[in-house]
């Protein structure tokens, strides 16, 4: 499962082929809980992060049993962690308004310096004061 997940990524496999992409993405989040190694796991949240505009609704889901174990995940799946709370608040924020700062809350006392730095840049970027709105938010989608 490891090395077909990580394959499906890195060779660009996945961009290829022209089905339906979120029946992919479905089942490759479902392995997500027995799945054990870092590589797969990040691949997997790589995966959701790159198509997140496909699978709005999942998403969140994805984040939401991520959060739970985040400080017990590997950093590479951390930082994949990070990456996808960012794309998903700039794709829908209002189904996860309390789940990324909860994450980004937990990788700002992370051990890892690149997960610490990845937090601060996410939180400035994203939610510069809580007045103002995000300065990416008039690039994202507006969902109709």
């Amino acid at each position: 499962v490891r090395e077909a997940v990580v394959s499906t990524q890195s060779t660009g496999l996945f961009q290829m082929q022209n089905s339906d992409k979120s029946s992919i993405i479905k089942r490759m989040t479902r392995l997500l809980g027995s799945v054990t190694v870092p590589l797969a796991r990040a691949s997997i949240l790589w995966l959701v992060g790159e198509y997140v505009e496909k699978v709005p609704k999942l998403a969140p889901d994805v984040l939401r049993k991520m959060a739970k174990s985040f400080p017990n995940e590997e950093d590479i799946v951390k930082l994949q962690v990070l990456n996808l709370a960012a794309k998903a608040w700039i794709v829908n924020n209002k189904k996860i308004t309390l789940l990324v700062p909860y994450i980004l809350a937990q990788a700002k006392y992370d051990l890892n310096y690149d997960i610490r730095d990845r937090e601060r840049f996410i939180r400035k970027v994203l939610c510069p004061n809580s007045d103002t709105p995000s300065p990416l938010e008039k690039y994202a989608k507006k969902s109709s």
